[in-house]
């Protein structure tokens, strides 16, 4: 059912992007926030089980989207943050099907209060950077229709002034950086031994991106960096980030 009604919203999402005279509606929030509870649901399910929390890669995704689209849900009643549904909603419906058809790889684990919060903080991090990562990509796509004088669809009037859009891009980036911190700090105090446990890596990348858009910050603040600049610093960060989480997580799980 939440692949469903993603899809569905996403695809009506994309009708208003491409369709000049269609009238803006909430209906792709609406089908976005059905989906999105019946997406806890399920959620619910693949987390917790008798032995404690499963976090496997599929469970982590998908726990990422749902938190990226509730966070996009509760935003939009401040910001104009609703466009971004059109990138995140097939994203998240890629993580659904892929639960559906990859078995469980690891058993349920109890974690101390200290590890939980590491947990916690790294994964609300890794979503506002995300969404950041994706306000970035449409910020591109808005920047390059403008320097071409085009209006292709309706995504020009359907997007907020590029100046309110960059706005939110380093309101975001700032947040999601502080979160960051947060979590690279919790990580170093409740890891007892991170060399044993196969997160060298996670750690050296995770590092790398934190300086990547820490620079991006202070270039933005101090320098007044915009733009493009901005834009693939940020992709930049974010691919490190990647790289750091995910593509850990995934050789762990998968490869050794």
């Amino acid at each position: 059912m939440p692949i469903f009604l993603y899809m569905l919203a996403a695809w009506r999402q994309q009708q208003q992007f491409v369709a000049v005279t269609m009238k803006r509606g909430l209906l792709p929030l609406q089908l976005a926030v059905l989906g999105w509870i019946c997406h806890s649901f399920s959620l619910y399910n693949r987390l917790f089980s008798q032995q404690g929390l499963v976090l496997d890669l599929v469970a982590a995704l998908s726990l990422i989207g749902w938190l990226i689209i509730g966070m996009i849900i509760l935003s939009n009643l401040r910001k104009p943050l609703s466009n971004l549904l059109i990138v995140v909603l097939p994203a998240t419906s890629l993580a659904l099907i892929a639960g559906l058809l990859i078995p469980v790889t690891v058993s349920g684990k109890y974690y101390s209060i200290g590890m939980l919060v590491h947990i916690l903080v790294s994964i609300v991090a890794y979503s506002l950077l995300a969404i950041a990562a994706c306000q970035a990509v449409l910020l591109n796509e808005q920047i390059n229709q403008l320097k071409r004088g085009s209006v292709i669809g309706a995504m020009i009037q359907t997007l907020p002034p590029l100046q309110t859009m960059e706005r939110l891009l380093f309101q975001i980036l700032l947040l999601g950086l502080l979160c960051l911190t947060v979590a690279l700090a919790s990580g170093l105090i409740f890891l007892e031994d991170i060399l044993a446990q196969h997160l060298a890596h996670k750690t050296f990348f995770s590092i790398l991106a934190w300086m990547t858009f820490a620079l991006l910050i202070f270039g933005r603040y101090r320098l007044g960096w915009r733009g493009r600049r901005a834009i693939s610093l940020n992709l930049i960060g974010f691919s490190l980030l990647f790289l750091a989480w995910l593509g850990s997580k995934l050789v762990i799980e998968y490869l050794l």
